[in-house]
């Protein structure tokens, strides 16, 4: 990439910046700056699978050793290459609030070196954490997690929740991730795009989460998430194709290891011992099925 170039790519990212952005730039190791990483990672905690550190803070960075991008590092021989960067981080947003959003995790790839012709695969897994309902309501997992303890019963209270999309709709997830998609495809023109979608929570047309006592799992009322995650699945797979981009379907790749599977591939909504996935969060194995569709697509 010319002088120009990355200075022209700094300045479109610099541009959709949000003023008095509380980001402190920490960017990947550097690649080659010339042809930049084979594989790029765009996410929030889904993705970077933060571990919690302690009962009372999260670090805002923190990246599960199992996480799908780092398995997926493992998978194509990448590791300590500089030619894979995550810039996954919890809290990670389309363009919602002053973190770590799109831009700000688009521009950190930049500065380090991530995009151009050796590019394969930018890998983005966003939306849950998004504000959808005219920017004033918390997204999807903000929602999943709104009540204390086992009164889960609470979020049956406005069931509109099942039946309107609230503003996630294809086209707006593809209009707030527009920007960034196509200077990516610019400066990374052989780069296969995948949108990456999250895991099974609740069976699809299921009203019901679980949280487990002991061995035993407690099925609690949870309708109005099967509305909110069947709308953003649904918003995810319109965008990619909107944006000619493809879509990883991780609901199908986790199907039947939900909360109320014998063998839940998910983190149980109850609190989680320090160093393990913070609730509903995927489990190795749950990445693992990530990590290994998404190395098809780089190595084939």
């Amino acid at each position: 990439m010319s002088t120009y170039g990355r200075w022209l790519l700094a300045a479109a990212v610099a541009a959709v910046v949000p003023a008095g952005s509380q980001v402190v730039a920490q960017a990947a190791p550097a690649a080659d700056s010339s042809t930049g990483a084979d594989v790029v990672v765009f996410g929030d905690s889904f993705a970077s699978d933060e571990p919690l550190v302690s009962h009372e803070a999260v670090d805002d960075c923190v990246r599960s050793a199992t996480s799908w991008p780092n398995q997926l590092k493992a998978l194509t021989g990448l590791t300590g290459t500089g030619k894979f960067v995550d810039e996954s981080c919890s809290g990670g947003s389309i363009d919602t609030g002053t973190g770590y959003t799109l831009t700000v995790q688009a521009r950190l790839a930049a500065q380090a070196g991530a995009f151009g012709p050796d590019t394969k695969l930018v890998a983005v897994q966003l939306g849950m954490k998004d504000s959808w309902r005219n920017g004033t309501v918390d997204g999807p997992y903000s929602k999943m997690t709104a009540c204390d303890g086992f009164d889960l019963s609470c979020l049956d209270t406005d069931q509109t929740w099942v039946t309107d999309d609230h503003g996630i709709t294809g086209t707006a997830f593809a209009d707030r991730m527009r920007k960034v998609v196509d200077y990516i495809r610019y400066y990374a023109p052989n780069a296969r795009i995948v949108l990456v979608g999250y895991p099974e929570e609740q069976a699809p047309g299921t009203t019901t989460l679980c949280q487990k006592v002991g061995p035993v799992s407690i099925p609690v009322p949870y309708a109005p998430m099967t509305g909110y995650l069947d709308w953003l699945d649904k918003a995810q797979r319109e965008a990619a194709g909107l944006l000619g981009a493809e879509f990883l379907d991780v609901r199908a790749l986790t199907a039947g290891h939900g909360l109320c599977a014998p063998e839940p591939w998910v983190a149980d909504v109850n609190p989680p011992d320090i160093g393990q996935p913070i609730t509903l969060h995927p489990l190795p194995a749950g990445n693992t099925a990530v990590a290994e569709a998404l190395a098809s697509r780089v190595t084939g």
